[in-house]
């Protein structure tokens, strides 16, 4: 499913709803085969993140020791990584809904509020968007649920996967080769 580039015109809570109601289809439509939602899901990574931007925030230092091949496979499998983690957390949710709360600017970025609303009166989950504007287009270059950042939370994981395999990006490529089966 492709989804249309989003421009800087979009209002940017219309750009997460949109998304995020886009997102919420993929992921808990039970009709949809597991091999088609990951395929739709990776489509929706590539257009409304700003993957590169992502993959760095995440590398962090590592990212300036990596060779041009480290960066390019780990980028591959980074989104891998991705596109199982949540087809996988996602599976079997149904009646859910996204409501967006507000935002609020941040030095280069909006920050939308929102909250994930789930059936037979269980607590919404926030979700809370960082969104920037890159190449005349809206991307999101975090998500933050319930307090904890995504970007953060990879970037501490891949970060002692680095540091068990004595400092080398490599390492981290093997264990997530692993963990993807790719």
């Amino acid at each position: 499913m492709a989804i249309p580039a989003h421009a800087v015109t979009d209002t940017t809570d219309s750009f997460v709803t949109r998304i995020g109601g886009q997102a919420i289809k993929v992921m808990t439509d039970p009709t949809i085969a597991r091999d088609k939602r990951e395929t739709q899901f990776r489509g929706l990574l590539q257009e409304a993140f700003d993957m590169e931007t992502v993959g760095r925030l995440v590398l962090s230092r590592y990212w300036q020791v990596a060779t041009p091949e480290e960066r390019a496979e780990f980028m591959r499998l980074f989104e891998d990584h991705l596109v199982q983690i949540y087809t996988t957390r996602f599976q079997g949710y149904t009646g859910v809904g996204l409501k967006v709360a507000g935002l609020r600017r941040d030095q280069n970025s909006e920050i939308v509020h929102s909250s994930i609303m789930r059936p037979g009166g269980a607590p919404p989950v926030a979700l809370d968007w960082r969104i920037e504007t890159s190449n005349g287009r809206l991307v999101v270059t975090d998500l933050v649920v319930e307090g904890l950042s995504m970007v953060i939370t990879q970037r501490s994981e891949f970060a002692s996967v680095i540091q068990q395999s004595g400092g080398r990006v490599a390492g981290l490529i093997e264990a997530l080769r692993k963990r993807t089966g790719k």
